[in-house]
């Protein structure tokens, strides 16, 4: 998140100065720093260092016990007069407690969660929450909503509790956790009954649009078990839930969806360690109904044809149902195999759109591979791209049975002349 905030400050909000940059993994901040235009830019050594020459310190991390460690490392520096901007997502008493500390020492704070994940923090579309004193807020406003984010929930005029914030952040993620559980559930029930998960996608894009097909999308194309780096983090994800809890319990309300959301990312979390995504309460929805954690990222693209390339020429096609017989082993770089072969008799795939396959005959195979070959780019989701043809040759290809060699006497026979008689022929 801090990633994107900060290219976007950088690109943005007319500094006067270099932003100084703080990571608690001091490598991020140095290959941040190297990513961005020279001189926009100062990496510190310590939290100390990064507080020192700021009028405004902006702080986003994962968990309430990293943001009360972080100012409390800031009060080595003075701070006085300095204002402090959590964008983290923490409950709101840590909100107040901070308020309070950093009152005493002179500073100021807000709090400032925003709503959106990594991508929408690289394009500037957060949604930023902002609670505190209305003077404070209106202070910083100018790096938000045309900055950071798409627009601003300012809750200021209301009140100047800065854990107001930080209620409105935890009850909307917890709705978010909801809506991912309802399309993860809603898509295994669709494949299970035969309606297949197409039509269902088809119909959050008309009457859904945003998150819920953004999840759906991501569901789809198999990305909730394929990152190196989670978008929602589960362990993120399981504070969040505990806050919101906490707050509701708080005040005599039962949020029974919440809690069940708790209970699947537990599941997520035994599944897939810190890898584990939100999205995966997917994979753990398909586990309870009896399918595979990992779905076939293919099955859900009807508009797409898979060929197995057999050798030099042969082209089978596969029909619909064929799709469930290949495991496919990373959606980037499309290798699959098809179950129904020996390890040694794997097959080459070939995936391109129907209309480009209605002509596809045997005879282009050979015109087809440097093309192919040429298109694929493992950088991207050929998934998201169905009109970028792929090409994946496997490393053992079936062995062919040769014929008889040139010289062979049946292929002398074949040569003679077809009107003379063969040996043995009643004339």
């Amino acid at each position: 998140m801090g990633r994107g905030m900060v290219r976007n400050l950088v690109a943005k909000a007319s500094l006067a100065h270099p932003l100084t940059l703080y990571n608690r993994s001091p490598a991020r901040a140095v290959d941040l720093a190297a990513s961005l235009p020279p001189g926009t830019t100062t990496v510190a050594a310590s939290i100390a260092d990064a507080v020192r020459p700021a009028s405004i310190v902006f702080t986003c991390l994962g968990d309430d016990t990293a943001v009360e460690s972080t100012i409390t490392a800031a009060l080595a520096a003075d701070i006085t007069d300095k204002l402090f901007v959590d964008c983290s997502t923490v409950h709101p008493d840590t909100s107040r407690r901070l308020e309070a500390l950093l009152q005493s020492h002179g500073a100021h704070f807000i709090a400032c969660p925003v709503f959106g994940a990594p991508p929408a923090a690289d394009a500037g579309q957060l949604v930023c929450v902002q609670a505190g004193k209305k003077a404070l807020v209106a202070r910083v406003q100018p790096y938000f909503a045309g900055v950071m984010g798409r627009a601003n929930i300012d809750l200021s005029a209301a009140s100047e509790d800065p854990g107001r914030a930080g209620m409105l952040k935890v009850l909307g993620n917890a709705m978010i956790f909801q809506m991912v559980s309802a399309v993860a559930e809603g898509m295994v029930a669709a494949d299970k009954s035969g309606l297949g998960v197409d039509p269902l996608h088809r119909f959050l894009e008309a009457v859904f649009p945003g998150p819920y097909v953004g999840y759906s999308t991501r569901m789809l194309a198999g990305d909730y078990y394929t990152r190196d780096e989670p978008l929602f983090a589960v362990d993120w994800a399981r504070k969040d839930v505990a806050h919101a809890l906490d707050l509701a319990g708080g005040v005599g309300v039962e949020m029974k969806g919440v809690e069940r959301i708790d209970d699947y990312l537990k599941e997520v979390k035994d599944k897939c360690g810190e890898k584990g995504d939100i999205a995966g309460i997917y994979g753990i929805a398909r586990e309870r109904a009896g399918l595979k954690f990992e779905n076939n990222p293919f099955s859900s693209k009807p508009e797409l044809c898979l060929y197995s390339l057999v050798g030099r020429r042969s082209l089978v096609k596969h029909s619909n149902s064929d799709h469930g017989l290949l495991e496919w082993q990373g959606h980037d770089t499309m290798q699959a195999t098809d179950s129904r072969s020996s390890k040694d008799k794997q097959r080459d795939v070939l995936v391109l759109p129907k209309s480009q396959s209605s002509h596809l005959m045997r005879k282009d195979i050979k015109g087809l591979q440097a093309p192919f070959d040429q298109q694929l780019n493992p950088t991207s989701n050929p998934l998201n791209t169905p009109n970028t043809s792929i090409h994946h040759v496997v490393q053992n290809p079936p062995h062919r049975r040769r014929g008889p060699g040139r010289n062979h006497p049946r292929r002398a026979r074949r040569r003679r002349d077809p009107g003379a008689p063969h040996e043995g022929r009643q004339m």
